[in-house]
Formats: structure tokens, sequence, C-alpha cells
């Protein structure tokens, strides 16, 4: 082992010793991956054992998504490392959980994630106040498939613009035909089609669900304004470009640490957690840690294809193969198999009922073109299309729902004075 692969597992191991300490047990949400793994191995030895919770879901929902099921993986770490398991199926209802995460949430936070977080937090609570995730790893480690996906396309930068054009239309017809399924489409569409773009607007493509095209096509009344996007998309370059000098993985990374990390994955986990009464700790975002993560050359992080270069090397001896190898999956519920099979009936009776049509945010025709090519399996929506559903239980529960009224007039409440 290296020195510097000893020194980083020798922080690791110190920033998660640092967050068991505890006047309660302590638990961890635990998927299989190598970064919940990692945690498991440096829990090993905690007194009274470690229990571990993972999500589990239906095979018919897994056979049409396109992630694995975390239950075997998870069930394979907590044998290696002797921890008790807890395995929780989360299709039991799954429209009162959405309102239930909707209503905690407060705002229109599209990530299925927070159906995962909140089932799990909730079965958790009756024996466990303190949970340990994962959250981070992929930030500080180049984990998520858009990092070497922007890369790689720089590389390619000599293939012409038109060249990506007719190849993805080409795909496109390959679809319709049938002749190509969209599990294995999606990831080369989304690559042609951003592909040509300079590093900055791919990196942003690669991590948009709605387009400024779909934005467009979608929202009714000029809501999609170029203003509106430039506030967006203005925030992230303002990061991208602060950090001019740095390796372009670096400039990435950061924009997601200050952007992707806390407004979407750190906001969803502590919401969801804390509506069951449950504390959160993250061990890979210790400060130490991520100081010494971000200074290390960009090929401990991602070597080649190979992402969390490190953090395998770290591990490799001590995890298990399968998990050492494991392809990234995603923490997430199979939203492609619910909106095409389960929830499908719940997706268009949301999106296509008088009460969404008469919000007049949504163009009616887009909305029925998205939710028929979804249907058919010849472009994949799913994310798009839970990001409006998300958005259509918000208006319930907070505009046609929710009405509070206070219990005295203000006129009449005390004066407090000092």
């Amino acid at each position: 082992m290296r020195a510097r692969t000893r020194e980083f597992r020798a922080r690791f191991d110190d920033a998660v010793q640092s967050q068991l300490v505890s006047d309660v047990p302590i638990g961890l949400l635990l998927s299989g991956g190598l970064d919940s793994t990692a945690l498991l191995s440096a829990m090993r030895g905690a007194a009274g054992g470690v229990r571990a919770f993972t999500a589990t879901y239906s095979d018919a929902s897994r056979d049409r998504d396109v992630f694995e099921d975390d239950a075997r993986y998870a069930r394979a770490a907590a044998a290696h490392y002797g921890a008790a398991l807890s395995e929780h199926v989360l299709e039991t209802d799954v429209p009162a959980m959405l309102r239930r995460a909707v209503w905690h949430l407060d705002e229109p936070l599209a990530d299925p994630t927070v159906i995962a977080n909140l089932a799990l937090t909730a079965a958790a609570k009756p024996s466990l106040t303190v949970l340990l995730s994962g959250m981070g790893a992929d930030e500080i480690f180049a984990g998520y498939p858009r990092y070497p996906a922007a890369l790689l396309a720089e590389r390619m930068a000599w293939i012409p613009a038109a060249a990506w054009g007719a190849g993805a239309a080409l795909l496109r017809l390959l679809l319709r035909a049938g002749a190509v399924p969209i599990a294995r489409a999606r990831r080369m569409l989304q690559f042609a089609d951003h592909a040509p773009k300079n590093l900055f607007d791919r990196f942003l493509g690669f991590s948009t669900v709605i387009t400024p095209g779909l934005q467009r096509d979608l929202l009714a009344h000029g809501a999609a304004s170029a203003a509106l996007r430039e506030g967006v998309d203005g925030f992230h370059r303002a990061i991208f470009d602060a950090a001019a000098g740095r390796t372009p993985l670096t400039r990435l990374l950061l924009t997601d640490l200050r952007t992707f990390l806390p407004c979407l994955n750190l906001e969803n986990m502590d919401k969801t957690s804390m509506a069951n009464g449950v504390e959160m700790r993250v061990p890979f975002l210790d400060h130490h840690l991520v100081t010494f993560v971000l200074g290390l050359p960009d090929d401990d992080k991602l070597r080649g294809v190979t992402r969390k270069a490190l953090l395998r090397d770290a591990f490799r001896g001590d995890m298990p193969d399968d998990i050492l190898r494991r392809k990234k999956t995603g923490y997430s519920p199979p939203v492609r198999g619910w909106l095409r099979g389960p929830q499908r009936e719940l997706l268009h009776d949301r999106l296509l009922s008088e009460r969404s049509r008469q919000r007049g945010v949504w163009h009616r025709d887009a909305v029925e073109r998205l939710l028929r090519e979804n249907d058919r399996g010849i472009e994949d929506h799913a994310m798009r299309l839970w990001a409006m559903l998300v958005f259509e239980e918000w208006m319930r529960v907070f505009f046609d729902e929710w009405a509070p009224h206070p219990a005295e007039a203000p006129s009449a409440l005390p004066l407090v004075s000092d």
C-alpha cells in the first residue's frame, strides 16, 4: 500500500471514529456500495456492534430500471463485517410517502431518494436516533459518471458537432423502431447531445434534468425565460470560473461541492431524517478529510475511467471484491420502474388533471408527449416526469389544501415589551 493510500486510510478512520462519539447507539445507512461499506469497515469494533439499514424494491420495479438492487450487496457487506442488517421494502404506499416528503421538504425538491431517506430513518427511529451516511464521497472522489464523461468529450473535440447530432438522431430512430432498449441508449444519447459543448456547458448539461429547450417546450407564459436560466446557470458558472487555474476535474468537483451537494443532497437528507427525529452524520465531509482529498492528484480520484481510485486502493484486501468492483448504481428508488408500472396511474392523474391544467404552468401537449414517449420506452423522461410530479404535489399541498389560519387576529395578540 502506497504511503498516500495509508495516510488516507488513517485520516478516514479518524474521521469515522470522530463521528461515533454519542450518548446513544449509532447505526448506518448501508447500500452495499463502496462508500457505505467503507464506513462499515471503519465502524468495526463499535460497542454493541453495528446496526445497518438498507432499502429494497420489488423485482418488477427493478426490471424496468437501470440500477441493481442494493440488498444483495448490503447483505454481503453486513455478513463480512458482522453487522446486523434490517431490510425494508419501500413500495407500500409511494403516493403517501411522496406527499409526506414534500411536506417536510418545504420546497419541490425533485430527488426521488427522499422516499428512501424518509422511510429508512422512520424504520431506524424506534431503536436508533443517529445514523451515518456515505454522502459526500462522490463529490470529493469524482464518483459520478458525469465527471469522466465530461473529460472524455474534451479529448473528442475533433469530432464535428454535426456528427454528434447525426449519431443522436440515428440512435433515436433505432429507439422508435424498438431496435435498441432505452436502458442501454440513454447514456449514449445524453453524451451525444452534450459532447460538442464547452466543458462547463457540457457538465451542466450532464447534470440537468430539464434542458433549456425542453423548458421552452414545457413551460407556459414565458416561464422559461432567458433571465431565469441565466440566474441558475450563472450561479454555477461563477463557482466554476472562480476555480480558474485549477485542473478541469477539480473545477467540476468544486462546482458540485458548492451546489449539488448542499442544495440537493444534504438538504434532502437533513430534512427527511429530522422529520423522523433522526440525526444524520456524514464522515466523508469531515473538513480535515475533504481538505486532504481535494489536495490529492487527479488520478487518485479518477484513474482513466475508474472513479474513486484511491478509495478503492485503500480498501483492497479488506472489502469484498464484488463490492469493490461494483459499478456505480446510485442510491435511488426505481423511479423508471415506478412511473412505467405501479405509479403510472398516479403520474398521469396528477399531470393531466383538470387542476394541473388550470394552473397554466405546463403546455399540455408537451406533457402528453413526454408521458407517451416515456410509456413507450423511446425516451427516458423518468426524472423529468418525477420533477413535474413533485412540483404538482407541492402545489397541491401548499397552495390548494394548506390554508393556515392564526388562532387570533394580529391585533388581538399581546405586545411583547422589553
